[in-house]
């Protein structure tokens, strides 16, 4: 019989543990309305996808997570689309155009049931895992209710099954934020400096895919954000 690990065609080609990230990325049309910044880019949305480009260079520049890192993007503004899961070296960086409203709480209602679905597809064909990682990132205020999303999140939380963080642009009050998971206070990002919150995270699952899976890795210090 053949090994369950290899059923899947993407584990056939690589057998190593996978750490899920999810990026849950805000585009709405206020990403257009912010001033220059002292990275350079003169609005959020091009300095998100200057980010995301840092982090797939990152990452594809390391042979174990590029190998053992996962990635899908689920981006929102009026409407909600997902990336299916990609490890890092085939991870192409959507590039995200600004304009519409915030639907944040159709976007976790989306990436909750992927990542729980990718998860139990490593379980079903014999592929070790990390705790996964979701990373949140807005610039306002949702324009859907939160109340499931928020549900769903804390839920996960508690079981263990996901590191859950959120990060606000600009100078958006953070409470709603802070409700989708009171375990994990968001950071608001400093001068709009994406580079550095993306290098953070990408030097994260470096260190997370040279451990063991069932390891605990911490996590080194967010400089790039602030309470």
């Amino acid at each position: 019989m053949q090994d369950p690990g290899f059923e899947h065609p993407s584990f056939a080609r690589n057998a190593e543990p996978r750490c899920a990230v999810m990026l849950l990325l805000d585009h709405s049309g206020s990403m257009l309305e912010q001033g220059p910044s002292t990275t350079g880019e003169e609005r959020p949305i091009d300095a998100l996808n200057a980010g995301m480009h840092t982090f797939a260079e990152q990452l594809m520049a390391d042979p174990l997570a590029r190998k053992r890192c996962e990635i899908s993007v689920v981006s929102f503004a009026s409407d909600v689309k997902a990336t299916p899961f990609v490890t890092a070296d085939e991870f192409v960086p959507p590039t995200l155009v600004a304009g519409g409203v915030t639907m944040m709480g159709q976007a976790i209602e989306t990436a909750m049931p992927m990542l729980r679905e990718r998860k139990a597809l490593y379980d079903q064909q014999g592929i070790g895992r990390y705790k996964p990682i979701m990373m949140l990132i807005t610039d306002g205020l949702a324009s859907d209710d939160l109340k499931a999303a928020g549900a769903l999140i804390q839920a996960e939380v508690a079981r263990g099954g996901v590191s859950f963080f959120s990060v606000m642009v600009g100078d958006t009050d953070m409470t709603e934020l802070a409700a989708l998971n009171p375990s994990r206070q968001p950071l608001r990002l400093k001068n709009m400096d994406f580079r550095e919150l993306f290098v953070w995270l990408s030097q994260s699952l470096k260190s997370v895919s040279q451990s063991g899976t069932g390891d605990k890795v911490p996590l080194g210090p967010a400089t790039w954000g602030e309470v």
